[in-house]
């Protein structure tokens, strides 16, 4: 009896696909999960790479493909098709530790409760080298796992979706995935909120690992930081009582003359900055970038209202 379905949207990344898929086929307690990977409209052969594991895959590996339509649409697609009666939400360039299934299975099965979901954590898999810029990001600019003060009540902003667990059912009953989100970004902190006035209680465990086998940079991260940005702007047209919260960063030209500088800086150099001050350039510049994504996005909306006006 399928327990628990394991849901990975997956874009382009076949190398890294095949390593998540590896790392699940390990794990015990096979029969009481299935793994779900739904193909976002690639171009890089991953359908031949699902081809050719379905057959040979020690638990259930069902999958799907869509034309490409962001993250949000392609989990949606899988949590629709599952059969277990909790979903695991899963990155595809995460690497499931041994104990990542067994962990998030029995909290469910102390915690029926169907408001009650599982965030597991996210640390950098190994290989991937710890530069100044990866240990900030993981101290609470990407995943922020430290400021998490009560395990046993976590707040909707922690909504993770590389890594969390929760009833199919009341998942479904509250609402799936909003795909006017177009990428990776706040996609899952919108349905975190929506799920908390629901009744969503988030319990972090520390022991369900998966490690994430994605190498950033800041040119990387910029990009992303101005398509959350834009996602922001999205969240607020949506939920208007959370725009207040939003502050636009301000535009010294000195301190952002600093902080490029700091940027732009090799690893190496970086590391020789005390990370007091390097973690206060690189929010900086986080907070420019996302600015930038969320005023393009404002404008974008401000000349279809005019147009339509003119109209």
């Amino acid at each position: 009896m399928v327990k628990i379905s394991v849901v990975i949207p997956t874009y382009n990344c076949r190398e890294v696909l095949g390593r998540c898929l590896d790392a699940l086929a390990g794990h015990g307690r096979r029969g009481e999960c299935e793994v779900i990977v739904v193909d976002d409209g690639s171009t890089d052969g991953t359908q031949d790479l699902l081809r050719g594991r379905a057959d040979r895959f020690p638990a259930e590996l069902r999958f799907f493909h869509q034309d490409h339509r962001g993250p949000a649409a392609a989990r949606n697609l899988g949590v629709k098709n599952s059969t277990g009666g909790s979903v695991l939400l899963l990155g595809a360039d995460m690497i499931a530790d041994g104990a990542l299934l067994g962990e998030h299975l029995d909290w469910h099965e102390r915690h029926p409760e169907e408001t009650v979901a599982v965030l597991g954590h996210i640390a950098w898999a190994r290989g991937i080298p710890t530069t100044p810029f990866l240990r900030w990001l993981e101290h609470g600019a990407q995943f922020a796992y430290p400021l998490i003060q009560d395990p046993t009540d976590v707040p909707y902003r922690f909504f993770y979706s590389s890594n969390i667990s929760l009833k199919k059912g009341f998942l479904l009953k509250h609402g799936l995935f909003d795909e006017d989100f177009p990428h990776a970004a706040l996609e899952d902190f919108e349905l975190g909120y929506r799920l908390s006035k629901a009744g969503l209680r988030i319990i972090y465990d520390p022991k369900a690992v998966a490690y994430h086998d994605h190498l950033m940079d800041q040119m990387g991260f910029a990009r992303r930081s101005r398509l959350a940005g834009e996602a922001l702007c999205i969240l607020h047209r949506k939920h208007p009582e959370l725009a207040g919260e939003y502050r636009p960063p301000d535009s010294h030209l000195l301190k952002r003359a600093v902080a490029l500088l700091v940027w732009n800086l090799p690893q190496v150099a970086a590391g020789l900055l005390p990370m007091r001050f390097l973690s206060a350039c690189y929010l900086y510049m986080v907070a420019q970038f996302m600015h930038s994504g969320y005023s393009a996005k404002s404008r974008e909306r401000s000349g279809t209202i005019s147009r339509e006006s003119a109209r």
